[in-house]
């Protein structure tokens, strides 16, 4: 879009900080730019729990009886003092997209208590409609009916032992009524013997993995629009913008940032804003001048904190929230009281999923990890823990002090990669990384750090072309730390898989968060084109360089020939600071009060000071291109724009994001953003001089 101003007349400002916006056809472009992904796939990983469970038993004159007993769930056949026994089992799919193709399934099953009978059992899988199995059963156990999926041999009994059925999608789904659902009827074999399993119970407690789950494999079409920049895999949320941020050619220099605030940290209720679609969306209080108490709204904003639209939320939230929004546009708002899920919309308004109690024992959220399929890990004070899209409880365990624990999901969503601290006895402590099966959170593989660890940054995950997840390992202590690279070939069955952890690399020295560059994995051969950037220390006296660690290989690269940096001892980078990458593969990162950008092949691009903002701050990106420096200590969030003072040698000045410009157009001039132009206070246009904004997706 173009707009030109021939202003002949005498020279006087514009109101002060004119901002020509175009949001609306900011978020059209973020669509269109996405569409070309939209024939592509990406595949999901989800884990359902019953929605409904029933068993019954058969009498010796055949008639069938519902089993009142809910602790167990029996599959038994007939034998000596037993009574034949079948259980129905329903599966929600609610949170499957209506796009979504389901392509690999698994029942998990473990064995509680005695059993009735330990020999051999074979179980009959069925997928059936609602309504009284009991009348077909026979046609359900016929092997050669389409309602029969497969069996259950069980040839072992013990504390909390396995038992899976597992398939392809077969007729596994039905609809009723709007309704989509699967059913799974367990019936015995011929076999004289049983089965007692763990049943659904709604269990919040460590014990929550013994529950029945169906785990789903899944596709759907990628996403036609830009989402959160929220990448599971990068360890970073938004590390990523869609957009190079610098222009191509860099003419006039790009190199001087306006600050403007996004979210004041004297009124947010969240501690960060969560970012998707072009906007922003923060939890605020606002007071209530007739009852003389306060409202809290989801508030949904502009990149620069103009509000769209507000949705009220209850007041017994009474604490900071933390917000998370995954790549599919699922928000949630974790809180000490409330549980709440929105889907959102970029073409309308939010749809409210779940508003439920917290989970039982809820004490203080300090992390949150979104998974695609909608699924959530919470770390919660010495807790880690995952909830299914549903938002019922998979599975619970520890992981150590929350404030230094960070957490990762691997590219297909198996695994949990988590770091934290382990208290031990007389005062000790153990540091390491959990590697936790995503679906069930049995047998954690737990891989150590050095005792003298005080922080880490969060878990980079790669997949490897041969299918292990390649881990890259950031921690650091108050004057040394170490990289490590470490590779995961599990072992086991789909759905129980183990972590098998083995070293690759170690490297020493202080490090930032690493950074993986935009590249894809090669779908073949190594990792050693895949790259991570790093700014590196090797010691007190050594300087910090910006470094590439080979994907491959964990080695840091072109370590004594890397550009050197400015780097205080006691940075933040080494505690939390992070590096952010635009789409071009440039790395931008925040040191001591000074905004640094380097371009890909490591030269400089700028170092500028930027007065009025904190020394100590995280970058990231908006899912629109913004750059946000964000106050981890508060949730105040401040766009840099670019900013330029007129008049410059050159007639046209250009922003892949935002632009600002102050001073006095004496020449015809032309603006280009991809988003707003904004004019400075005391910005004129001189008589007889044409100023022209084009703003374009």
């Amino acid at each position: 879009m173009t707009q030109s101003y021939s202003l002949i007349r005498k020279e006087e400002p514009p109101p002060a900080s004119v901002c020509l916006r175009l949001l609306s056809a900011s978020l059209l472009g973020l669509a269109l730019a996405g569409a070309a992904f939209a024939q592509r796939t990406e595949t999901r990983i989800t884990t359902l729990l019953p929605s409904s469970l029933a068993c019954q038993e058969q009498d010796p004159s055949g008639t069938w009886k519902v089993v009142e007993q809910k602790s167990t769930l029996g599959v038994s056949d007939v034998f000596p003092g037993n009574k034949k026994s079948a259980c129905y089992l329903e599966f929600s799919v609610a949170s499957i997209p209506a796009d979504g193709t389901i392509t690999d399934a698994v029942l998990r099953l473990v064995q509680s208590g005695d059993q009735p009978n330990p020999s051999a059992l074979v179980i009959n899988v069925a997928s059936i409609p609602r309504g009284d199995w009991t009348k077909s059963l026979a046609d359900y156990e016929d092997n050669k009916k389409d309602f029969h999926l497969g069996r259950i041999r069980s040839s072992k009994t013990g504390k909390d032992a396995v038992d899976t059925w597992s398939g392809g999608s077969g007729s596994l789904l039905r609809s009723e009524a709007d309704k989509k659902y699967i059913a799974l009827l367990l019936s015995p074999a011929q076999s004289r013997s049983g089965r007692n399993y763990y049943p659904a119970t709604g269990d919040t407690t460590n014990n929550a993995s013994n529950q029945p789950r169906l785990i789903l494999t899944y596709t759907v079409p990628r996403s036609s629009t830009l989402g959160s920049q929220d990448s599971q895999s990068d360890g970073w949320v938004a590390m990523r913008s869609p957009r190079p941020f610098m222009p191509d050619p860099n003419v006039p220099a790009q190199d001087n940032y306006a600050v403007r605030q996004a979210v004041d940290g004297t009124k947010i209720s969240s501690y960060n804003a969560a970012m998707y679609g072009g906007l922003t969306y923060v939890v605020r209080t606002y007071a209530n001048t007739q009852n003389n108490t306060s409202d809290w709204r989801l508030d949904a904003q502009d990149p620069f904190g103009n509000v769209v639209w507000t949705r009220p939320l209850p007041a017994a939230l009474g604490q900071k929230a933390r917000v998370i929004v995954n790549g599919s546009g699922r928000l949630t708002i974790v809180s000490q009281t409330r549980f709440i899920v929105y889907q959102l919309n970029t073409a309308g308004p939010p749809q409210q999923l779940k508003d439920i109690p917290a989970v039982s024992g809820t004490k203080s959220p300090a992390a949150l990890l979104s998974a695609p399929d909608g699924s959530l890990y919470v770390i919660d004070e010495t807790d880690l823990y995952a909830l299914n899209p549903d938002l019922q409880m998979l599975w619970r365990t520890g992981i150590g002090t929350s404030a230094k624990a960070r957490m990762t999901l691997s590219p297909d969503g198996q695994f949990v990669y988590a770091t934290g601290i382990w208290p031990g006895d007389g005062g000790t402590k153990t540091t390491g990384m959990l590697a936790i099966n995503a679906q069930t959170g049995k047998t954690p593989t737990k891989f150590l750090f050095p005792p003298e660890t005080t922080t880490f940054h969060n878990p980079v995950v790669i997949k490897h072309p041969g299918g292990a997840d390649y881990i890259y390992l950031a921690a650091n202590s108050q004057d040394s730390g170490v990289l490590r690279t470490v590779k995961n070939v599990p072992s086991g069955v789909s759905g129980d898989r183990v972590a098998e952890i083995s070293p690759v690399k170690e490297e020493k020295g202080l490090f930032s968060q690493p950074a993986p560059d935009a590249t894809a994995p090669p779908q073949s051969g190594d990792l050693k084109s895949k790259k991570l950037y790093v700014v590196w220390k090797q010691a007190q006296s050594s300087p910090a360089r910006l470094v590439s660690i080979n994907g491959q290989s964990g080695a840091i690269e072109h370590r004594d020939t890397a550009p050197q940096l400015n780097v205080v001892d006691a940075s933040a980078l080494w505690s939390g600071g992070n590096l952010a990458m635009d789409t071009k593969g440039s790395v931008f990162f925040w040191e001591n009060g000074t905004l640094y950008g380097y371009a890909a092949g490591a030269s400089q691009l700028f170092a500028r000071n930027i007065a009025g903002l904190p020394s100590n701050l995280e970058l990231l990106f908006g899912s629109d291109g913004t750059l946000y420096a964000q106050d981890s200590n508060n949730g105040a969030l401040s766009a840099l724009i670019p900013s330029y003072q007129l008049p410059t040698p050159s007639d046209s000045i250009s922003s892949p994001t935002h632009l600002r410009v102050d001073g006095n157009v004496n020449k015809d001039t032309t603006l280009s953003a991809s988003g707003s132009v904004f004019l400075g206070n005391g910005f004129t246009v001189k008589q007889g001089a044409t100023l022209t904004i084009k703003t374009k997706p």
